[in-house]
């Protein structure tokens, strides 16, 4: 058998990228990453809203479990995590480089990053 050519993280990027571009077109959206873009894509609010995001997420795919209205301790441990939905979000916007949030919100989250670099 042939050796698979090692992806360089470069290549590996650009291949995700493309997957999750064509998910999105053929309107198959399965996995949470896939979830979060196409929310992404679609909203405005949730590009430049962590909260947002997830408060879009829960209500858009996981409505059986939350109706926007009122949420359990329970409740919450059923969800999506938070952190989950973020980790995704940053994915797609800093390393896919798609559906970024606008100058002023990009600024703020870099000057936060900035400082809780130089808090570690």
């Amino acid at each position: 058998m042939a050796e698979q050519k090692k992806l360089t993280k470069a290549e590996r990027i650009e291949k995700e990228k493309e997957d999750l571009l064509q998910r999105l077109h053929s309107k198959t959206v399965q996995t949470t990453r896939d979830k979060v873009a196409f929310l992404l894509h679609h909203s405005a609010e949730t590009r430049n809203s962590d909260i947002d995001l997830v408060w879009a997420f829960w209500t858009t795919f996981e409505g059986d479990k939350f109706d926007g209205s009122f949420i359990t301790k329970e409740t919450l441990r059923q969800l999506t995590r938070y952190s989950t939905l973020t980790r995704m979000r940053r994915k797609i916007q800093n390393d896919f480089k798609l559906f970024e949030a606008n100058e002023e919100v990009k600024k703020r989250r870099g000057m936060l990053q900035e400082e809780n670099k130089d808090q570690l």
